[in-house]
C-alpha cells in the first residue's frame, strides 16, 4: 500500500489524517452536547436570530429556520453521524472523494452557521481548504485504503469511490496520470 508511492506521499497523507482525526474528535465531543435541545439547537437558533451577514447566507438562514430548528435532534444526529463516518473514511483514506465531499459539506454548514464573514469561522474555512486539497490531490491513494482497493474495484466505479480513473490493459490496472505525478502504479 505505502510502498507503491513516492517518498513525498506524506505531504498528501498528513493533511488527510489530521482533518479526518479532527472530525472524529469533534464527533466524539459533539455527541455529548448535541442532543435533547443542547447546543445544536441553540447554535441554529442564534444563527437564525442573528440573520444573514451577507446575501448568500439568506437561503441558509431560511433553511435553518424552516427545517433545522423544527427538528434539532434529527439534524444533530445526522451532523454527528456525518462527522463520525466522513472523518473515519478520510482518516483511513477509504472512499476519499466521498469523504472529502462529505466533510466539505459539514464544514460549509458550520461556516454558514457562524457567518462566512465572521472571523470565528476561520478554523472551519481552513478545514474546508484542506478537504478540498484532499479531494483534488486524490490523497487516499497515498498510503490509504483507496490505494489497496484500486486493483480490486471494477473500472466503472474507481473514479467515484477512490478518485482514480483506471484502465485495464493486459490484466493490469494503472492509475491514469498517477505515474506522471510520481505516485507510482498499482499492480
Amino acid at each position: 500500500m505505502c510502498g507503491t508511492v513516492a517518498s513525498y506521499a506524506w505531504l498528501l497523507l498528513l493533511p488527510r489524517v489530521v482533518v479526518g482525526w479532527a472530525f472524529l474528535d469533534n464527533a466524539h465531543n459533539d455527541y455529548t452536547w448535541a442532543f435533547n435541545g443542547g447546543d445544536f439547537l441553540s447554535s441554529a437558533t442564534a444563527a437564525v436570530q442573528r440573520g444573514p451577514g451577507w446575501f448568500l447566507e439568506a437561503p441558509y438562514t431560511a433553511f435553518l429556520n424552516g427545517v433545522v430548528v423544527g427538528r434539532p435532534d434529527t439534524w444533530a444526529g445526522l451532523f454527528v453521524s456525518g462527522e463520525l463516518v466522513f472523518g473515519l473514511l478520510l482518516a483511513l483514506g477509504l472512499f476519499t472523494p466521498i469523504a472529502a465531499w462529505g466533510t466539505m459539506r459539514l464544514s460549509a454548514n458550520i461556516i454558514l452557521e457562524k457567518s462566512f464573514v465572521s472571523h470565528g469561522a476561520y478554523v472551519d474555512k481552513t478545514f474546508f481548504v484542506v478537504e478540498l486539497f484532499c479531494l483534488l490531490t486524490r490523497s487516499g491513494l497515498a498510503c490509504g485504503l483507496d490505494a489497496a482497493l484500486l486493483p480490486q474495484l471494477p473500472a466503472s466505479v474507481t473514479s467515484t469511490l477512490v478518485g482514480a480513473a483506471s484502465t485495464t490493459r493486459s490484466g493490469r490496472q494503472v492509475m491514469a496520470a498517477g505515474e506522471q505525478r510520481g505516485l507510482g502504479a498499482v499492480v
